[in-house]
Parts: structure tokens; sequence; C-alpha cells
């Protein structure tokens, strides 16, 4: 055995071939220590020394078994590692959870705190500014018994200041001195701020603001924001002078066709259509502020030397319009009549014909509109301004123009306010023949005049410009021409409904009667719709807004849906709402949801589930401001006086000049064109 040799670590033949004699000896002597005795049984080498391994020749490396475990132990730890924090993070979470609803909680308090206490405020602004008017007017104007009295009975002084506003000429009520002067001035800034610093140089040719035309506001930029707002929805509507002709002089300071007074009556309309998104008593404390400011300033303009120069004469009949829009007909119907009155003893130049032509379709027919929507005494004479001979070129642009912007930044399309206001002039033509009809003093309503009159109404729809008929959403019509519809329909239900009320009609005929009136106030409703989904009633000019009152009134009174059907509650909520919307600018809204809601109950329907939202509590209607909606008690048609006059043989001579005049020789129904769909007569057309 002991000629076995040693050998050396397999690693050391790995780094060296080839080691040294004293490297070998090394390794020797350790393998005889590690590798056990060297000559233990022949007894050779037995005094050799037994030497433990060097623990650099140890491997470290512990087998699968093992190192799997030792792994699963490491995970393991590092889990329950991870549980912790993830247990304590969780914690820091709800602890941060905790305190960010706290600090919500304490912050929308705050909120609520300054939004009180702004509101507390505008308040307390409000009542120094009621109370500083009541003290004026016990001061200078003799209203102070009044004052006492209603203040003794428990009137809030919010109330005694509107009834001094309606009570008090518009120059009382706006005092011109310099506290009220600044104050304007904030407003103004205030509103445009809210709308940047738009440049309005590109707005048209109104490019230039001489300080001249207006005192109340140096502001280019609101001024012209004024105009836009009246001429997209007012002059198209109400067209009392020639745009065009306006702004030229506007521009180059002619007083031909534009007047200080003029200039300030139609900011004041205007301040009528601002403020859409401004609920506060406040904000409308200082639009109000405002408009009497433009009022106060175009009334000051007007001279008795000057009342029978046109501009004159137009500024009167804005005034008329933005007195209505307050809520204050009482005092604002003499402004038209002074308009009709020097526009009549007025004699125009040549030069100046065509102009006074336009003018005398707008203020005549303005009349007409006044008259026929509030039921006021007229005159038998048919003014030979409705009477439509001109041929004005319609060249005119409109925008869906509503805020500072919208000048340069929306499309533009043909207006056809001039074709329009051309086809109106005749409509309300017809409209005087009829309420001439019925107001008549001698002589009685036959069938005969009711059905000339009616066919009269069915040939001017036949015979409008084909611009003028498209007046589905899809053909995206223009405002004033739904208007144009909108007061057709409203003139055929005041037309034909008082003989809803006569005893003389056979219970067919009645029916069928009946059937024909709802049917023109649920095309009136129809178009009204379109309106509102395409522009909204928010700037629907006050006359137009009373069509909604009477169209919802014939569809409610005379239908014969079951009572509180789903169809009649949704036209009550219909006019309500829609008059809560025309309201955001127009007072005069607030009585006729007043009157209208009279209305409801005397029909024993129901009224909508959240009425308080829709307008203010019936208490707050008195007597002047019902009056001063439409100078009267009540909206409705004054039966008593009309039903006198209708013949008791309408009845039996209706059916003979209905075949005469309204059919055709086919034996058909005589409608404006063949594919006219709002007008569907079930009954009527089979008698």
């Amino acid at each position: 055995m002991s000629s076995f040799r040693f050998l050396a670590p397999s690693h050391q033949h790995e780094h060296s071939s080839g080691p040294s004699p004293a490297k070998q000896g090394a390794v020797v002597g350790e393998s005889s220590t590690s590798g056990g005795t060297s000559g233990g049984a022949s007894g050779s080498g037995g005094d050799s020394q037994r030497r433990r391994r060097n623990a650099g020749n140890v491997s470290l490396m512990a087998c699968n078994e093992c190192r799997h475990a030792r792994q699963k132990d490491d995970l393991i730890r590092e889990i329950e590692n991870l549980r912790g924090d993830n247990e304590s993070l969780r914690g820091d979470n709800e602890t941060l959870r905790d305190s960010n609803s706290n600090l919500q909680t304490v912050n929308k308090a705050l909120a609520e705190a300054a939004a009180k206490l702004e509101q507390r405020h505008n308040l307390l602004k409000d009542i120094s500014e009621w109370q500083r008017q009541i003290l004026d007017s016990i001061s200078n104007n003799g209203h102070g018994k009044e004052i006492i009295s209603r203040l003794r009975a428990g009137a809030s002084h919010q109330s005694i200041a509107d009834w001094l506003s309606d009570h008090e000429p518009i120059a009382r009520t706006m005092q011109t001195g310099p506290s009220t002067h600044r104050r304007i001035v904030e407003v103004v800034e205030i509103f445009e701020a809210r709308y940047g610093t738009t440049d309005l140089s590109r707005a048209g040719s109104l490019d230039e603001l001489d300080a001249s035309w207006t005192k109340v506001c140096s502001s280019q930029k609101f001024i012209l924001h004024l105009f836009n707002l009246y001429f997209t929805w007012i002059h198209p509507v109400h067209m009392l002078f020639s745009e065009s002709d306006f702004k030229r002089d506007f521009q180059t300071q002619s007083k031909t066709h534009c007047s200080s007074s003029l200039v300030n009556a139609i900011c004041a309309m205007a301040c009528h259509l601002l403020g859409a998104d401004q609920g506060s008593s406040r904000s409308r404390t200082d639009l109000k502020l405002v408009r009497n400011g433009f009022l106060s300033e175009a009334l000051a303009s007007l001279s008795p030397e000057n009342y029978h120069r046109l501009t004159s004469i137009q500024t009167f009949a804005i005034i008329y319009l933005a007195e209505m829009s307050d809520g204050r007909a009482h005092s604002a119907y003499p402004y038209l009549r002074s308009a009709i009155q020097y526009l009549n003893v007025s004699k125009p130049d040549q030069q100046n014909a065509g102009a006074y032509e336009l003018s005398g379709w707008g203020i005549h027919t303005l009349k007409t509109f006044c008259i026929g929507i509030t039921y006021q005494l007229m005159n038998s004479e048919i003014p030979q301004y409705l009477i439509v001979s001109a041929d004005w070129a319609d060249e005119g642009l409109w925008r869906f123009y509503r805020e500072m912007g919208d000048e340069t930044d929306l499309p533009v399309r043909p207006c056809h306010s001039i074709i329009t206001a051309c086809h109106q002039t005749k409509l309300f033509r017809i409209i005087h023949e009829s309420l001439h009809l019925y107001c008549r003093t001698r002589g009685k309503v036959t069938a005969q005049a009711v059905l000339e009159v009616y066919k009269r109404y069915l040939e001017w729809k036949e015979q409008i410009a084909p611009t003028l008929k498209k007046i589905e959403t899809n053909d995206q019509p223009l405002p004033h021409i739904l208007c144009l519809h909108i007061q057709y329909h409203t003139a055929l239900v005041q037309h034909l409904s008082p003989l809803l009320h006569t005893p003389y009609f056979a219970t067919a005929d009645q029916e069928s009667l009946r059937a024909l009136v709802v049917s023109h106030a649920q095309s009136g409703m129809e178009i009204l719709e379109h309106f509102r989904r395409l522009y909204s009633f928010r700037y629907l000019p006050p006359l137009v807004t009373m069509c909604i009152l009477h169209i919802s009134d014939a569809v409610i009174r005379h239908s014969t849906q079951p009572q509180n059907s789903k169809f009649a509650r949704d036209t009550i909520s219909f006019c309500f709402e829609a008059l809560q919307e025309n309201g955001a600018g127009f007072k005069i809204c607030g009585p006729l949801q007043e009157l209208f809601r009279r209305t409801v109950v005397d029909s024993s329907l129901s009224l909508p589930d959240n009425l308080e939202d829709l307008m203010e509590p019936p208490h707050n209607f008195g007597v002047d401001r019902i009056l001063g909606a439409c100078t009267r008690l009540e909206y409705t048609q004054p039966l008593s006086q009309v039903l006198t006059h209708i013949d008791p043989s309408i009845g039996s001579d209706w059916l003979h000049y209905w075949q005469s005049l309204i059919m055709t020789p086919e034996g058909q129904f005589m409608r404006p064109t063949t594919t006219e769909r709002y007008l569907q007569i079930p009954s009527l057309l089979n008698n």
C-alpha cells in the first residue's frame, strides 16, 4: 500500500497543470491528513499525523433540498415583512383619507360660509338701495302716504321699491350722479371680465365708437355687444328701421338715420338679453341700473321740437318694447301711441321715403301685435303703411350671437330679415281685419265674414316666399322665421276660438271647429318646440312670448284629451318652463306665469310638481304686477264684449260658406301646400 501515490485536489489541476515541488509536497501532506493513514495496516507511514482539511477546499453549495427549504423560509419571512408594511401603509392611508375628508368638510363649510356672507353682503346692498329709493321718493316724489301705508301693511322694502319703479317716470328711477355713474362703469367692467378682452374690431362696420352717442358707457366692446344682441334677436322680429342705414350713419356721425336717443334706446332694450347666466338679485339689480341709465339718457336726448323726426319716432317704439319687457305695460303703451301719432303726421321727403315706409311697416305691425295679443281697444282704420309696396334689397347676414367673441367665431348665413318683415306686415294686415271684425260696433259677425278672413290666412301661408316655408328642425330655420309662423298660428287660434263659446253651432260642427282650433294650437306648439331646441327661449321677444301663453291655453282648454292626461301635463309644464327660461331677462314673464297658473287651477288641472322652482310664490303678484304685464287682469279674450257681436245664424250658415270658401272644387280642404304637415284635421275633412 506504500506504493500508493497521493493525488492533488481537482481544483489545482484547473488552475495549474504542473505544480511546483514545494506545492506538491504541501498537497501530499494535506492529502495524508484528510485522506486517512498512509500505511495503517502495513505499518509504513504510521507516524504521520491526521490533519483537518482546509476550509477553503470545502464546497459552499447546499443540496437542492436544503437550498429549496432555505429559499422558502426566506420568501416566507419576506412575505411577512411585506404584510406588515402593507398593514402599516393601509393604516397610513386611512389616516390620510380621514384627514382629507375632514379637510374637505372644513373647506365646504368655509365655502358655504363665504357664499352666505357674499349673499348677505349683496342682500344688504339691495336693502340699502331699496331704502334709498324709498327715502328719495318720500322726500321728492309725493308717494309718502302710500309708502307708509304699505309699510304698515307689512310690505317688504323690495316690493315697495318695485312698486315705485313701476309708478315713477324712468328719468326719476335713474339718478345720474357720480356714484351711480361709477357703479355703471363697475358693472360694465365686471361683465367684460367674464368674457376676457375679445377684440371686436372685426365685428363689422361699427369699429369706431364716438362718445357723443351715449354718456352712460364709454366701453366700445360693451356697446357693440349690445348692438349685436339687438340686431340678432330683436330687430329681425320688430324691424323698426333700416339696419344698414343706422350702422352707416353711426359710423359716419350722420344724424339722418341715427341719433343719441335711438342709440340709447337700442342699448336699453338689449340689456334684457344680457346676463343669461346671472341669477343673483344683485346681478339683476346691476343690469337694471345699466338699462335704466340708457333709458334715462334716451329720454333726456328727446326734445319736443324733434318728436316728429324719424329717429325720435323709432326711439318711442323701442322704449315701448323695453318697458313691456320690464313688465311695465301701463307705462309702455303711451310710447307706442306717441310713435303712431307722430308717424302719421310727419311728412317724409323724397330722400327718406323708403326709410319711412320700412319704419311704418314695423311700427304699425307692432301696434297691431300689441292690440291683438293683449286685447286693447283699436280704431277701425287700416294704416296705409300696412300696404307693402317697396322692393327692398335683402342682403343682411345673421349669426347665432349670444356672447362676446361670437361675432368672430361663428359662421354667418343670409338673414332674410327684409322678406320676413314684408310677409309679417301682410300677415298683420289680416290680423288687423280679424280684430276689427270682432270689435266692430255695428253689424254682426257672420259665418261669411269669419271664413273670408280665415281664407285670407290660408292664402297668405300659401303665398309666402319659399325661404320662409322651411321650418323643420333639420332645415335650421332662423329664429325670426319661426317667430313668423308662431304669430300665424296664434292669430288663427284667436280668430276661431271665440266661436267655440257660442251656442249657435250643432254638436258635430262644434267638435269639428274645436278640432280646427286645437290643430292650429298644436302646430304652434310644435314650432315653439323647434325654437327651443335650436335657440332656447332666453332671447325670445316679449310679445312673441305671450304667444306661448295663448297657444298653451288653447291646447289645454279645447283639447279633447282626458283631463289631466299626459298630453295636458306636458303642455302645462312646457308653458311654465318656457316662461321661466324667457324670464331670465324679461320681467313680464313672472305675471304671465301667475295668470297661466290661475287658468290651470280654474280648469281643474294639475300643476307641475316642481312649480316652486319654476315661478315666484303667487302672493308676489298683486294687481299692479298683473296690470304691468298686459294692462288687464287676465290675458284671455274679453268674451263678454266679443260674443255680443256674433250673428245667431252663424251656425246654420257655417257649412254652406265653408264649402264655398274653404273647400276646393275637388272637395278637398284648402291647405297652404300639399307637403305641409302642420295642419292635420282628422274629423273636419270628412264633414
